[in-house]
């Protein structure tokens, strides 16, 4: 497949991804200020900090539940060797995560910020969030070297670890 095609298929599956976010805010009621589109993304801009952290996580887990959706019924219809099933596959469990930026690493806050007791919840559930997400990126990062000497290059994945490294740096620039 073409990469314009390959695009295209990505371009359709983070529409998917936000629709799902979108669909899940409104039915929680949730006002939306604004949608930012950027080359990585979209942004929504919404009212999530009146919601309980238990919508909040059900919000932030809609846009993977819509890509999964949308993969099952273009595997159906076209089966699994499909771009458009791959690659919202692909973007359903990246988006899953528990990293910053991403909606795993906002599911695992809504999470433990739920659990944990005292006036200090939120800032223990950040503490441990940053800790998981330091983790994981190490991990992600180590996997994608290998991919990519192993494979003679597989950029995407390469270029997928750089963006989370400057995501996770940018975080921590706002804890200083």
């Amino acid at each position: 497949m073409s990469f314009l095609a390959y695009l295209t298929a990505l371009a359709a599956a983070v529409a998917v991804h936000e629709a799902g976010h979108i669909t899940a805010a409104l039915a929680f009621g949730v006002e939306m200020r604004r949608i930012r589109i950027f080359p990585a993304g979209f942004m929504i801009d919404c009212e999530i900090g009146s919601v309980p952290y238990s919508k909040s996580a059900v919000i932030l887990l809609a846009g993977a539940a819509a890509n999964l959706l949308a993969a099952a019924i273009t595997a159906l219809f076209c089966g699994v060797k499909a771009q458009f099933f791959t690659v919202n596959i692909g973007l359903a469990f990246f988006n899953l995560l528990p990293m910053y930026g991403l909606d795993g690493g906002g599911v695992l806050f809504c999470l433990l910020s739920m659990f944990l007791c005292g006036a200090e919840a939120d800032a223990r559930a950040a503490r441990i969030t940053r800790v998981v997400c330091g983790v994981v990126l190490f991990l992600f990062w180590l996997a994608a070297v290998y991919i990519n000497i192993k494979s003679g290059g597989s950029l995407p994945m390469l270029f997928a670890a750089v963006y989370l490294i400057a995501r996770y740096a940018a975080e921590d620039m706002k804890k200083i």
